[in-house]
C-alpha cells in the first residue's frame, strides 16, 4: 500500500508578516459542516475550543488559516482538498478517501496485516451464493450514520443466503445490483457479531496518534442508534485498534480524529465503522459537563500538545438515551433521578432528516462507582424521564419513523 505522505504537497501559504507598527494577525481555523443539527453542534464545539485556544474561526481560508476541519464525515474529503488548494497543513485527500469508504479501509488494514471480520462487496448475483457463515449486516460502503435510503441498508440477516432470499422475495435483486454499480449507493456485507460495542477514539497530529477515549456502548432496542455509553471502560485489545489508527495516520490521515466502533469476538476487537469526527453522545456529554475535550483534541491536531489529557468528573460515567417512538416535533425532557445530569433535554426530530435521529432522544449522564452499576441506573433514568411538548412545537402525531430491525 502506498504511503501517501510521500506525495508532494504545495508549499504552505505565506505567514502573515507583522510589519513594524502593524497589529499582530490572529491565526484562524475554517470549519466545514452539513445542514444536520449534529454537524452544527460539532462545528460549534470546535469553534468554541478554537477561540479558547486563542484562534478565530472563518468561513473561508486565508493566508492566516492554520487548519480546515470537517464537522461531519461528509465534508472530510472537501476539507482535505481545500487544505491542498490553499497550502494549509491537512490530511492527504487519498487517505481521507480510503477512510471514507469501509471496503477500502478494511482492505488497507488487511494489507497492513490486521485481522478483520469477514466482509464482501457483492457486484453480481453469484457473489451472494458464497462467502462466510453466520449472521451478516448490510451497510452503506461510504459515509456514516444509522440510516439508509435503500431498503436493505442497516438490516441484519441470519446468513448471506438469507440476504439473497430477502432480495428475491422482494423482487429487489436487479435494483440491488444496479445500486451496487454506483459508488454513492454501494453497500458492503459484513459478518455481524451480537455483542456490546466498543468505541476506540484517537487523534492524530504532528506528535503521533494517541487514544483520547475508550468506552463500551449499546444500541437502542430494535435500532442501530446508540442508546447507552459507559465512559471509562477499556477493552484489553484497545492497543491493537490504536495501532490501526496509527497505520492510517502514517499513510496520510493526519491531522485528524480517527474514531473506530468495534465489536468483540474471541478476546479481540474488530472494527466495523470508522468516523473522522467525535462520537455524538461523547461529544454532547463533554460539552454539557464542561470537559475541555475539544480543546485537547484540537491542540494535538494543531501540534500545540504532543498528546491529549482529558479529565472527566468521575472514573465511570454512563450516558443514557431514553427510547421513544420517532415522532416529529420538539420536546423538553425532565428526569427526577437524583444525580442525573441532562445532556440533551431539548429533544427534536424532523422526519426529513433521519440522519439527525441522535438528537431525537433525551440523554442523561449518571456517575457509577463500578461498571456493573450502569444497567440499574440506566433503567431508573428511562423509567423516570418524561417528555413535555415545547410551546409552539407541532408534535406530529402519526408521523413516526420506522426503527431498524432484523429482517425476517
Amino acid at each position: 500500500m502506498t504511503d501517501f505522505t510521500s506525495m508532494s504537497r504545495p508549499r504552505a501559504a505565506d505567514d502573515a508578516a507583522e510589519r513594524p507598527g502593524s497589529h499582530p494577525v490572529k491565526r484562524n481555523l475554517v470549519l466545514l459542516r452539513t445542514d444536520s443539527y449534529e454537524s452544527h453542534m460539532k462545528a460549534r464545539a470546535f469553534a468554541d475550543a478554537a477561540r479558547r485556544l486563542g484562534f478565530s474561526v472563518r468561513a473561508h481560508p486565508d493566508r492566516n488559516t492554520l487548519a480546515i476541519l470537517p464537522a461531519s464525515d461528509f465534508r472530510g474529503l472537501e476539507a482535505a482538498w481545500m487544505c491542498r488548494t490553499y497550502g494549509v497543513p491537512g490530511p492527504d485527500p487519498v487517505a481521507v478517501a480510503i477512510a471514507r469508504c469501509k471496503s477500502l479501509t478494511y482492505e488497507f488494514l488487511r494489507r497492513k496485516g490486521f485481522d478483520l471480520l469477514p466482509w464482501l462487496v457483492p457486484v453480481r448475483s453469484q457473489d451472494l451464493r458464497r462467502g462466510f457463515d453466520g449472521p451478516v449486516i448490510v451497510k452503506p460502503d461510504s459515509g456514516s450514520g444509522s440510516s439508509s435510503a435503500l431498503p436493505w441498508g442497516y438490516r441484519v440477516f441470519d446468513s448471506l443466503p438469507d440476504f439473497r432470499r430477502y432480495l428475491e422475495r422482494g423482487k429487489l435483486v436487479e435494483r440491488f445490483f444496479a445500486a451496487q454499480a454506483q459508488s454513492a449507493h454501494r453497500h458492503i456485507v459484513m459478518a455481524c457479531v451480537d455483542a456490546e460495542l466498543y468505541s476506540i477514539a484517537c487523534v492524530a497530529g504532528p506528535g503521533g496518534t494517541h487514544l483520547y477515549d475508550s468506552n463500551v456502548m449499546q444500541t437502542l432496542p430494535d435500532s442501530k442508534i446508540m442508546g447507552r455509553v459507559l465512559l471509562g471502560v477499556r477493552h484489553p485489545d484497545t492497543g491493537n485498534i490504536v495501532r490501526m489508527a496509527g497505520s492510517l495516520a502514517a499513510a496520510g490521515l493526519s491531522p485528524s480524529v480517527i474514531y473506530f466502533q468495534c465489536v468483540p469476538r474471541g478476546g479481540r476487537l474488530y472494527p466495523f465503522d470508522l468516523n473522522l469526527r467525535p462520537g455524538t453522545m461523547w461529544e454532547q456529554a463533554a460539552v454539557r459537563l464542561k470537559v475541555a475535550a475539544y480543546d485537547e483534541i484540537l491542540a494535538v491536531m494543531l501540534g500545540l500538545k504532543p498528546r491529549p489529557h482529558i479529565s472527566w468528573p468521575a472514573r465511570y460515567i454512563g450516558l443514557v438515551r431514553v427510547p421513544r417512538p420517532l415522532q416529529a416535533g420538539q420536546f423538553r425532557a425532565a428526569c427526577d433521578v437524583p444525580g442525573a445530569v441532562p445532556i440533551i433535554d431539548r429533544v427534536r426530530y424532523d422526519p426529513a432528516k433521519p440522519y439527525d435521529a441522535g438528537h431525537a432522544f433525551a440523554m442523561f449522564a449518571v456517575t457509577c462507582a463500578q461498571p456493573d452499576e450502569f444497567e440499574r441506573r440506566a433503567r431508573e433514568v428511562i423509567a423516570r424521564t418524561r417528555l413535555l411538548p415545547l410551546s409552539g412545537s407541532r408534535s406530529g402525531k402519526g408521523r413516526s419513523a420506522p426503527s431498524s430491525r432484523r429482517a425476517s
